[in-house]
Order: structure tokens, then sequence, then C-alpha cells
């Protein structure tokens, strides 16, 4: 995972200035939301190492994909404030998955379905991204 988060973040550094960032966290969410599919399905070692470059693909372009996307749309005035938000969001949602998915293994429904809605959701923020179009911004016209 931690190899395959490098290279997004080199893919990132590579493509970055020239294609639009959310473009590419599309793609890495995308990826993200592939490992989240095959891992009710793992049964090999290499099902493992796919799940594992999925997740550290997605994963670490995601997290640089952000703040470079947040910056880009809303400048850096705002910057920290609206990736403070966002993490405090994720930081969340991500705390609340475990303990549900818990209570499902724990009622005899296993985890596969946390895994399909992870991926549902990962489709979900992969198709917002190619669909959002960035902020208009008005030029002051100070004298």
């Amino acid at each position: 995972m931690a190899i395959s988060g490098l290279i997004s973040k080199a893919l990132i550094g590579t493509l970055g200035d020239r294609i639009d960032p959310r473009y590419l966290w599309a793609v890495f969410i995308a990826v993200f939301g592939v490992g989240q599919l095959v891992v009710p399905q793992a049964d090999t070692m290499v099902l493992m190492v796919v799940i594992a470059v999925c997740i550290g693909i997605g994963f670490g372009g995601g997290v640089v994909c952000l703040a470079a996307v947040l910056s880009n749309y809303y400048g850096i005035k705002v910057f920290a404030a609206l990736v403070g938000v966002s993490i405090a969001v994720n930081t969340t949602f991500s705390s609340i998955t475990p303990p549900i998915a818990g209570w499902l293994y724990d009622n005899g429904h296993g985890y596969q379905g946390v895994f399909y809605a992870l991926a549902i959701w990962c489709l979900a923020g992969t198709v917002t991204l190619l669909a959002i179009k960035p902020p208009s911004r008005k030029v002051s016209q100070e004298p």
C-alpha cells in the first residue's frame, strides 16, 4: 500500500499541472472502489496484493488531490477552513463505519455489504467529481 501510494503521488506530481486534479481524483477514487469490490472475494495472495495496490493508489492519490482541488477551486483564503471541514467530515464518517461493519457482522450479515457500500460510495464520488464544474471567480476591478 505504501509503495502504490507513493506511485500515485508521483503521478500527481507528473500530471497534476496538465490535467485538472479533479479528474485524477476521480480515477483514484474509482481505483479505491475497485479495491473495495475485490475484498469480499480475496482468497489468494494475488488478490490481496491487488487490494493493497488499489487501496494504496486510491488513498495516496486522494489525499493529495483533495488539497489540490480545494485550493484550485476556492483559493488560498479559505483553503485552511475547507481542508479542516473536509478532514473533520471524513474522520467522522471513517470512525462510524467500523462499528456499523461490526454490528452487521455480529448480526449475521458479514462484511461484504460494507465493502460493496464503500465501493458504491466511491462510484458516487467518481461521478460527482466528473460532473462538477469549477466555481466562477469574479475578478476584482479595483483601481
